[in-house]
Parts: C-alpha cells; structure tokens; sequence
C-alpha cells in the first residue's frame, strides 16, 4: 500500500493527493521520502501519512512526527547496547540554544529532565527553557547522559572536536537537515550517506540518534499537530539508545515512531528536507507537519 498525503492548512482541508510523495525538489530528497513511507506503511500497517498545520502561531524548524506502534522484532544493533531494556535518561545536555534547541530543551524539562544547554552565548542558553541550566561552549563539561547536536550541521565538526572525549560513551541526537540552499540539494562531506551516519563515524565511542529533523520547531514546541500530539521519528542502531531518547520524548506528552536502523536516517534527512523546501517555496506554514495516522 502506498501512503496517501493530504494537506491540511489552517486545520482545514485542502487536497488530497493519491500518488506517491515524488512532487517536490530533486529525486535525491522526493525519492527517499518516498520509500520511508512505504517502509512505515509496511511496518505499521494501513498507514497515511498526513501533511498538516498546527494550531500554534510560533515559527521554527524541524522537529518530527507519526503515531506510534512498537516494533515486535527488534533490529540488530551494530554495537553493544549500552544498557539492558528501557532507561529514561534524566540528564540531558543540548548543544545549541536556537528555535530546535529551546523547543527541544521545553521538552525535556516538561518530561522531568535535568536539562543543561550549552551555547556560545551562556545567557541565551539559560534563557533556551524555563528550569534549563546554561552554561558556555568551549568551557563548560556535559552533565547529560543524552546529547543533543541541536547545531546547523556546519558547526558539528567544530562541537566533535571540542567534545569528542566527552561524547565518548554517550547518545548523541542529530537533529540535521543539512541542505544546500542554493540548489536544494543534500549537502553532506564526501562519502557520507547521512548527516547521522557521519556523526557516528566521528563518534565511533557513542551511540546516534537521529531524530527531531522530521518536524519544524513550532510544531515540537506546541506539542501537538493538527490536535494530535506531535509525533518525533527515530532511527538508531542501538535500541538501549532510540528506547532512552523515545523515553523523555514521550513522558512530555509526545508521541515516537521507531523508522528502524541509522542507516534510515539516508530517508529522514530526504523528509526533513522536503518539509524545509515545502516552506521555502511557501507552499506550506512553517507550523505544518507530516504525521502518520493509521
């Protein structure tokens, strides 16, 4: 079965499109997006996937979305797990205090975190969210268990190389949508398939996590699409790692879809960005979202 979109602006109807999601952009970003929603639709069963507009007036970027059914076989994981079923994380550090940053930092203290953002500007870090602790790029130690690169992919290299013993037996989040927007295309280092696949070749010690790239800021922030909660995909080989990150995104209220291996972040990363060019070219809010209603 192949996915179903219909578009939804100002929570009112507007199209329904029955093909598959190939209109936008280049083949490299339409065409992953397409075989991600078949690989959901094969996953979870009679899924649609549902472009729509939140009721919230708040701008931002991505962040990710699609109701949740568990996996009944698990993937394999390429590394040890780091720890035995599910553990929620209670320290979480954020890199990076912008629109991704703060909305990821709102939900983790609203899911009971000890929160620490870093950022170049230890003001705008402790500002990020109510009950964050701030704190200085370049001086100051992670306290969290989970990390999160909530940086444009460009800085990445730069916060690896400053914190890679850090990082070193950590879960590390890429939220990237690395995009050249001049042509629209992928902008990835040479030989790299995914953003997420070359933080975890640079941070062969930790864990990756790739996920809030699938949904813009407002829609993370508010908490909810189209009157549903938002919904924020995952991949990740280690599953002790997708479970922890998956943790602290539910007990805000939101809900997960686990989109399989890391090596799916290659479909994310096409997803994500065609949300970014759909708002670009103002065919869509920068409030709309894809979620996965089954």
């Amino acid at each position: 079965m192949i996915p179903q979109t219909e578009i939804f602006q100002n929570d009112t109807p507007q199209a329904t499109v029955r093909q598959p999601l190939k209109t936008v952009g280049n083949t490299a970003i339409s065409e992953p997006t397409s075989i991600l929603l078949i690989y959901l639709s094969l996953k979870y069963i009679n899924v649609r996937c549902i472009l729509a507009s939140t009721r919230t007036s708040q701008t931002g970027h991505r962040t990710g979305h699609s109701d949740h059914r568990r996996e009944q076989n698990q993937h394999k994981t390429t590394k040890p797990s780091s720890s035995k079923g599910i553990h929620i994380m209670a320290n979480i550090t954020i890199f990076g205090a912008g629109n991704i940053g703060s909305a990821v930092a709102g939900i983790a203290v609203k899911g009971g975190a000890n929160v620490q953002v870093i950022d170049r500007n230890p003001d705008k870090a402790t500002a990020a969210a109510e009950g964050v602790t701030g704190a200085k790029f370049g001086e100051a130690a992670i306290t969290g268990d989970i990390v999160v690169l909530a940086l444009p992919f460009p800085a990445y290299d730069e916060a690896i190389a400053a914190y890679a013993d850090q990082l070193a037996g950590k879960t590390v989040v890429d939220v990237s949508n690395p995009i050249d927007f001049t042509t629209f295309d992928l902008a990835l280092p040479e030989g790299a398939k995914s953003a997420a696949e070359y933080v975890a070749s640079k941070l062969p010690q930790s864990n990756v996590v790739k996920a809030f790239n699938t949904t813009f800021a407002a829609t993370l922030a508010s908490g909810e699409n189209d009157g549903a909660p938002t919904v924020v995909q995952l991949a990740a080989d280690d599953e002790a790692a997708k479970k922890s990150v998956a943790a602290f995104i539910e007990a805000a209220g939101l809900k997960t879809v686990d989109s399989g291996a890391l090596k799916r972040a290659q479909y994310l990363e096409g997803y994500g960005a065609l949300q970014i060019i759909l708002g670009v070219t103002e065919q869509t809010p920068w409030t709309a979202g894809f979620k996965v209603v089954k």
